[in-house]
């Protein structure tokens, strides 16, 4: 597996985000599995992309957006939502992804000081991907709450 790059999101990934976005194998790790109709995402991905309290990220291989993750701001607490494009899973890119996300929070200044992601029981590559990055796991019902303090 090469590395990926990481880089800030801009407009123009809107329509990459809204493909990933409705992607089935996303939608069933989603905890809301319906469907995105577009101007909902694009109203949604504009609130993000210009939020102070949001951090959207590609992930690039040789030029090729390959993946996003979205770092949502709770009170110093970073909230981690990220997926890979189909071809790409099962290939290692989402937990490379989820042991770099330290680097990304320190080269991009984000004033956080603890990572959660949440993870839904059936959603096993994810699962494996935060715990091989050594995150703490508390279970509730119905997912996986991995934290880590930065």
């Amino acid at each position: 597996m090469e590395k990926f790059h990481i880089r800030e999101a801009n407009e123009s990934d809107c329509d990459q985000l809204f493909i990933w976005a409705n992607d089935e194998s996303v939608r069933q790790n989603a905890f809301d599995s319906n469907q995105i109709n577009y101007s909902d995402h694009e109203h949604w991905f504009m609130t993000k992309l210009y939020s102070p309290n949001a951090k959207l990220f590609i992930l690039t291989r040789h030029n090729k957006s390959i993946g996003q993750v979205r770092i949502d701001i709770h009170e110093h607490t970073g909230i981690v939502d990220y997926s890979i494009d189909k071809s790409y899973r099962g290939l290692g890119y989402g937990s490379q992804l989820i042991r770099t996300l330290e680097t990304i929070i320190q080269q991009y200044d984000i004033p956080i000081d603890k990572i959660i992601g949440r993870v839904k029981y059936e959603n096993l590559a994810s699962i494996k991907a935060f715990e091989k990055a050594h995150f703490d796991a508390k279970r509730y019902d119905t997912y996986i709450e991995f934290q880590k303090a930065i």
